[in-house]
């Protein structure tokens, strides 16, 4: 090309960088509290008008005396073994059969469901790793072009795109269960799974929600950015 067709259009260079990775490890962990008490009586425990099965685990009250026993059949228990040396290595148990990520397009990337209580006394089954979080891709453009404006004077003009298909990437989701034992008949129960039908009825809260995405640093994870620049050399 020549003339104003070249001034244009002719003379550009295309760089391009493409990132991509997978997931990283998602540390998936659940709260417990160190002691609970079980109904330890095959007839079942009797408190006021509600009988709670054998086996049945409730949150254990703030104060125990002998003027405020537990209630007749339950006992304490240790719930999280070890005490204090695992409170940082507490896991959830694993459900087999049940798929531990929900299908792309849900706000929910980790399912819920795949996980229960574990009982008192145990470590919870899910190894460390078990499971990792949404992938990263990202591609980066570069345009450039070198104007002649005199003999001695030259225009160096770039643009820079980054992210230029405006992919989302999510950073990785909360993945701490919470502690859904109680006091009622109703108290999710170890061995139960969390519950999880829509985002306005569930018993996790945020867990498992892609609810931000990876950077919001130029070229790292942001939306599409593009920036020019300019150089003269004389």
């Amino acid at each position: 090309m020549s003339g104003a067709a070249d001034t244009l259009f002719g003379g550009w260079s295309l760089s391009t960088v493409y990132n991509f990775r997978t997931g990283t490890p998602l540390d998936i962990r659940i709260t417990r509290p160190d002691l609970v008490m079980q109904c330890r009586n095959t007839a079942g425990c009797v408190e006021g008008t509600t009988t709670f099965p054998n086996g049945f685990v409730r949150t254990l009250p703030g104060t125990i005396s002998s003027t405020a026993p537990l209630p007749s059949g339950f006992v304490a228990v240790i719930n999280t073994p070890g005490g204090n040396n695992t409170r940082n290595t507490r896991r959830p148990d694993r459900i087999s059969g049940v798929d531990p990520y929900i299908s792309v397009g849900d706000q929910r990337f980790i399912n819920p469901a795949a996980f229960t209580i574990p009982r008192p006394g145990t470590y919870g089954n899910l190894s460390r790793g078990a499971f990792y979080g949404p992938g990263f891709q990202q591609v980066d453009m570069t345009f450039q072009k070198r104007f002649q404006i005199t003999e001695k004077i030259l225009l160096d003009f770039r643009t820079e795109i980054y992210n230029f298909f405006n992919r989302t990437n999510f950073s990785n989701p909360p993945a701490i269960l919470p502690n859904n034992l109680g006091s009622a008949l109703t108290s999710q129960q170890p061995g139960q799974a969390f519950t999880y039908t829509s985002e306005t009825s569930n018993n996790v809260g945020n867990f498992g929600l892609l609810n931000g995405t990876v950077s919001r640093t130029v070229g790292l994870g942001t939306n599409r950015q593009i920036q020019f620049s300019g150089r003269i050399s004389f």
